[in-house]
């Protein structure tokens, strides 16, 4: 009896437990289930199994599709997306960007990113959703059917910019630009209710559209 009462006072081990899932198998990290998608063209769905923050870079190649189902979780990570193709998109998902931006754009080209019925969640005005700063981008952005609050921008692009940008069916409050973009030659901001925003900064010097 005593060594049975001594087993017993050990709590059990405990096991993390995995974040990601594409249909029945599940993954360790978003990062794993990703990589897992990324190995043959095809179209994948990655539900999120609970609140994920992880930072990582991602490469998707020409012909996957990604859909990151939030299922209602939290996503405060980064993705840092190189070169690559395809779709990427996020959907029934509260996105804080945490890491100054959610999806950052770091090559000439790079998958169409979409986020569609998301809570977008700033702080402190704080933050962008989709973040791009390399030059030439040939990809579509776009934020539908979401509300954005206390960000600093929901698209901004900084150099010669993304092939198209929509935000559509969007309620933003308390924030700084809606969108900002610089040499896009396709701007579309359709159906968005505004209150505490500055505006839409859209710079499109030398450029046809």
């Amino acid at each position: 009896f005593a060594l049975l009462a001594m087993l017993l006072s050990f709590s059990s081990p405990t096991f993390a437990e995995n974040v990601a899932k594409i249909g029945n198998t599940e993954y360790a990290t978003l990062a794993d289930a990703m990589a897992d998608a990324n190995k043959a063209a095809g179209n994948y769905t990655i539900t999120l199994l609970q609140d994920n923050a992880e930072v990582f870079t991602f490469a998707q190649k020409r012909g996957v599709n990604i859909t990151v189902d939030g299922d209602g979780n939290t996503f405060s990570g980064k993705i840092t997306l190189n070169a690559g193709s395809g779709n990427l998109t996020f959907t029934d998902a509260k996105i804080a960007p945490a890491n100054s931006q959610t999806i950052y754009l770091n090559a000439s080209t790079a998958p169409n990113v979409t986020f569609d019925g998301c809570t977008l969640q700033g702080a402190n005005k704080s933050g962008a959703i989709i973040y791009g700063y390399a030059s030439n981008t040939s990809n579509a952005l776009t934020v539908k059917n979401c509300t954005a609050d206390n960000l600093q921008y929901i698209v901004s692009h900084r150099q010669t910019g993304a092939k198209s940008v929509l935000v559509e069916n969007v309620t933003a409050t308390n924030m700084i630009y809606l969108v900002r973009t610089l040499k896009c030659p396709s701007v579309t901001v359709k159906n968005v209710t505004f209150d505490g925003v500055i505006g839409i900064d859209i710079k499109n010097d030398n450029v046809d559209g």
